[in-house]
C-alpha cells in the first residue's frame, strides 16, 4: 500500500507543478525602448559670471530616446536653439544602474529604496563673441523612494530621488558639483496588439552645476512623456 501511495503521489507531482507554474505576462523587471519629447529649459545660475550676451539660455523641445532593462536606464536627447542668427546644438547622454532594497509590502506591491550610480554628459554650444561652450560630464551616486504595483497584465510605478555627482569640464581641468532631483511615473500594459506590452512614462529632471570656473554654473530642467515597447 505504501509503495502504491508513493507511486500515485509521484504521478500527481507534474500536474501540481503545472498548476502553480506562473502565467506568462509582464516581467517584474521589464525591458523596453521608448521615444518621447522633453521640454528642456537651460539657463545660467545667479553665480554665473558671464555677461548676458554670452551666457547660454534656451527653452526647447528635445526628442528623447531611452532604454530600460530592470535597474539599467539609458537616455539620450538632442535639440538645437537659435541665438544671434545661428543654430546651436544641445546634447545629453546619460545612464544609471543600481539596486532596489525592499522596504515594505509584497513583491507585487512594494515600497523600495533605489540606490544607483550615475554617469552622464551634457554639451551645449555657446553663442556670442566670448564663446564658452558647456561641455560637462558627471559621475555620482543617488538614492530615492519607489512604489511599484505588479499584476500579470499591468505594472505601475512612481519614483523620486536625488543624485550627488562630481562634475568635470571636458575642455579643461575644471571640476565642481552637480546636484540632481528626479521623478518618474510609468504604466506598462501587457499584450497590446503585436507587442508584449507598451510603456507610458513621464519623467522630470532638475539639475544644477556649480563649477570651479563659474562661467559653467548652469541649471537644467527637463520633463516630458515617452511611449515605449516592451520586449
Amino acid at each position: 500500500m505504501l509503495i502504491t501511495g508513493a507511486v500515485i503521489c509521484a504521478g500527481s507531482l507534474p500536474s501540481v507543478a503545472q498548476y502553480i507554474e506562473p502565467v506568462e505576462g509582464l516581467p517584474i523587471e521589464p525591458r523596453f525602448v521608448s521615444l518621447g519629447a522633453s521640454w528642456w529649459n537651460f539657463a545660467p545660475l545667479g553665480s554665473n559670471v558671464l555677461p548676458d550676451s554670452s551666457a547660454i539660455r534656451f527653452n526647447r523641445v528635445a526628442p528623447t530616446l531611452a532604454y530600460h532593462d530592470g535597474q539599467l536606464d539609458i537616455a539620450a536627447s538632442y535639440t538645437t536653439y537659435a541665438e544671434g542668427g545661428e543654430s546651436h546644438p544641445a546634447i545629453y547622454f546619460g545612464g544609471k544602474f543600481g539596486q532596489e532594497i525592499p522596504l515594505s509590502g509584497p513583491r507585487s506591491a512594494a515600497l523600495t529604496l533605489p540606490i544607483s550610480a550615475l554617469v552622464e554628459f551634457t554639451k551645449v554650444e555657446a553663442n556670442g563673441l566670448s564663446r564658452q561652450t558647456f561641455n560637462v560630464g558627471d559621475i555620482g551616486l543617488g538614492a530615492g523612494l519607489k512604489y511599484r504595483s505588479v499584476s500579470r497584465t499591468m505594472q505601475f510605478w512612481v519614483e523620486g530621488g536625488g543624485v550627488a555627482a562630481l562634475a568635470f569640464d571636458a575642455y579643461s581641468l575644471g571640476n565642481g558639483f552637480c546636484g540632481v532631483a528626479y521623478a518618474e511615473a510609468a504604466l506598462l500594459i501587457g499584450d497590446v496588439g503585436p507587442f508584449k506590452g507598451i510603456a507610458l512614462i513621464y519623467r522630470f529632471r532638475w539639475q544644477s552645476w556649480s563649477m570651479s570656473n563659474h562661467e559653467f554654473n548652469y541649471r537644467s530642467l527637463v520633463h516630458g512623456p515617452e511611449l515605449g515597447v516592451v520586449f
